[in-house]
């Protein structure tokens, strides 16, 4: 759960029916991530777990593969107890939210002070010819 980038959601009802009648909606990430979750709630047959709801505070994971060639993340209420057994057969992209929690900040502080970011392979040929 600690890696989970946090967010609120709402109109989750209305994007779950816009998703289910549209051909190609536009709806924010986190909130397709709400409606996978949802939706794996029925697939699962999962009757412990309640489905996300607007209001609520939630954990978005983004996944290694997208599923259902649609749903790039899946989310979490942050009050949930027990991670749902279902919710392991996602493989979730720890590259992604390394990027997002540490890369993306660290880059905004780094550009406010007039610092630049080296580019990978600039660090590997500095190693590389270091005396």
């Amino acid at each position: 759960m600690s890696i989970g980038l946090p967010k609120g959601i709402k109109n989750v009802e209305k994007y779950t029916d816009e998703f289910e009648t549209n051909i190609k909606p536009r709806i924010p990430g986190h909130v397709m991530a709400a409606i996978f979750y949802n939706r794996c709630l029925k697939r699962y047959n999962d009757k412990e777990h309640t489905p996300i709801t607007s209001g609520q505070k939630i954990k978005v994971f983004y996944l290694a593969h997208v599923y259902d060639n649609t749903f790039k993340s899946i989310a979490l209420p942050t009050d949930i107890e027990t991670i749902p057994e279902w919710f392991y057969n996602f493989q979730i992209d720890y590259e992604a939210h390394i990027e997002r929690l540490v890369d993306n900040p660290l880059e905004g502080i780094l550009d406010a002070i007039k610092e630049r970011i080296p580019a990978k392979h600039e660090l590997t040929i500095n190693n590389f010819f270091e005396f």
